[in-house]
């Protein structure tokens, strides 16, 4: 509680402070993600939902304000739909539906959130954030995990029941069973010590080994999982053959996260 508290209260900056202006910096490529990150940088207080957004050069002062407007109904629907069942569990699991059913409408492996709520685009990042976002403006303490190559998160309902949500299965992805969760928390945690393994086809990466375990497993706060987009930003610039773009985007990943996997990218750029 008290992180993602922290978290929360620090990032708030006023809106109008960046509602304009001309993005004068090559480094970023929007004046939303350079006055955001400057602001955050400088210390002063940014909205978070600002910050997850700034990854999109599409996003800007309405993607957010219908981001908000988006987040602020389906979290009255669900009080409204929780207090006539008086079924906790029983509403989330119908909240999640109807996300995947009229909000999460294609999968796509490099995608920022602004994809989500401009096209319904998402991945297990994107949609990560979707989530935690919404879960703790209804009163919950979503916990991230970060696995090799994927993301998902978890939190318990107001009876101290755990629930994992894995955004990437719309059918089966609200999880109760304490057996399946550890069946998929086994699954995606194994690793095999090479960051590398998941970009093989995009050049010669430096590997960086983690201890002699077979698994990794770790809970990441808000601003690491914005690394993490920056991370797939990078990779998909990369692909695309943007090099200049791609160094951009990995140094505000490692910024936020400098991770093993974001290290072992930017080893791409030690010549």
């Amino acid at each position: 509680m008290r992180r993602w508290v922290t978290i929360l209260i620090t990032i708030i900056l006023p809106l109008k402070a960046i509602a304009g202006g001309k993005n004068n910096n090559p480094f970023y490529h929007s004046s939303l993600e350079q006055q955001s990150i400057e602001a955050f940088m400088d210390n002063k207080t940014v909205h978070p939902l600002l910050l997850l957004l700034a990854a999109d050069e599409n996003s800007d002062m309405e993607t957010f304000m219908e981001a908000e407007k988006q987040m602020t109904e389906l979290s009255l629907w669900f009080y409204k739909v929780r207090d006539e069942s008086g079924k906790e569990t029983k509403a989330l699991k119908k909240l999640f539906r109807k996300i995947h059913k009229e909000v999460f409408t294609k999968y796509e492996l490099y995608t920022p959130l602004g994809d989500v709520f401009e096209h319904g685009i998402y991945n297990c990042v994107s949609g990560t954030a979707y989530y935690s976002y919404l879960l703790v403006k209804i009163g919950y303490q979503p916990e991230i995990w970060e696995t090799p190559f994927h993301v998902y998160l978890s939190f318990l309902n107001h009876s101290g029941e755990r629930i994992m949500i894995e955004t990437t299965d719309p059918d089966f992805g609200f999880i109760t069973s304490k057996s399946r969760m550890a069946e998929l928390e086994s699954l995606y945690s194994q690793f095999d010590g090479n960051w590398g393994i998941e970009h093989a086809k995009i050049g010669n990466i430096r590997n960086e080994k983690q201890d002699a375990s077979s698994s990794f497993k770790r809970r990441i706060n808000f601003l690491e999982l914005n690394g993490l987009q920056y991370l797939n930003r990078g990779i998909t610039s990369i692909l695309t053959g943007d090099m200049e773009e791609s160094y951009c985007d990995l140094s505000k990943a490692d910024f936020f996260y400098p991770s093993p996997r974001t290290k072992a990218l930017m080893g791409l750029f030690d010549h």
